[in-house]
């Protein structure tokens, strides 16, 4: 009898350890292919973005490569033209192509050629003239339909005209009584934020004078409900006062 209830436990005791195995075998083999599927979609996530970095690459290389023949086939205009306008306007779509270093070392090239044929002053007179067109053109985009373009163009005129004294006097024109309603809430402040990121130095009391008018302006239509200053219009006023040393 006892050993009919020894068999019997065993005969429930080993089916039972044979589950519960099974069990265990069933959820180490769910995990490993849960953690397999994860790794899965690591690597294609990882993947998707290497292989974005290297068409952002191309896509830059490709350009680059369209910038530079777009300027070579331009060259004689840039270069050697004797007709002052043309190279003006000519030397201010380059500008719009180029980064400020390439730019540079354009300006370099034309000062260097135009010295050797005598044409020194007349060149240097066309570059002031295409930085004017260039300049016109960045600040209008402040105030574009797109955010791409508005932040573009901010980005060029702090990077490329934090020194300009045209640029200056130019963005702070835009806020005159003439001016200031073509002016959207976005074009406000990117105007602001490029007066914020002037260098300092090339603050002038004449140009003191015009922010202030600016300012008051502003807060004169914000007061009769024209156009409200909202708490980013206001950082940035602060901003640009702090950057001219406005008390």
């Amino acid at each position: 009898m006892a050993q009919s209830q020894s068999r019997f436990r065993s005969e429930i005791w080993f089916p039972s350890i044979a589950s519960v195995l099974a069990a265990l075998g069933t959820a180490i083999i769910g995990y490993q292919a849960s953690k397999l599927s994860s790794d899965v979609e690591q690597l294609r996530i990882e993947t998707e973005k290497t292989t974005a970095i290297i068409e952002a690459q191309n896509d830059t290389a490709r350009t680059n490569l369209e910038r530079w023949k777009f300027i070579i086939n331009i060259r004689d205009d840039i270069v050697e033209a004797k007709n002052s306008p043309k190279q003006k306007y000519t030397l201010a779509v380059a500008q719009f192509i180029l980064t400020g270093l390439e730019f540079d070392a354009l300006k370099q090239a034309i000062g260097d050629e135009a010295q050797s044929s005598g044409r020194s002053f007349e060149v240097q007179e066309n570059i002031k003239g295409a930085n004017s067109i260039v300049i016109a053109a960045l600040i209008s985009q402040l105030n574009g339909a797109s955010k791409s373009e508005r932040l573009s163009a901010t980005d060029r005129l702090i990077s490329q005209f934090s020194n300009s004294q045209p640029a200056l006097t130019s963005a702070l024109d835009v806020f005159s009584k003439e001016k200031i309603d073509m002016l959207t809430a976005n074009g406000r402040i990117n105007i602001l934020v490029y007066l914020s990121n002037v260098e300092k130095d090339i603050w002038t009391d004449e140009n003191r004078v015009k922010l202030k008018k600016a300012i008051k302006l502003m807060e004169s239509r914000h007061k009769d409900n024209v156009s409200k200053i909202g708490p980013k219009t206001r950082k940035w006023i602060n901003e640009a006062k702090r950057n001219a040393t406005l008390n």
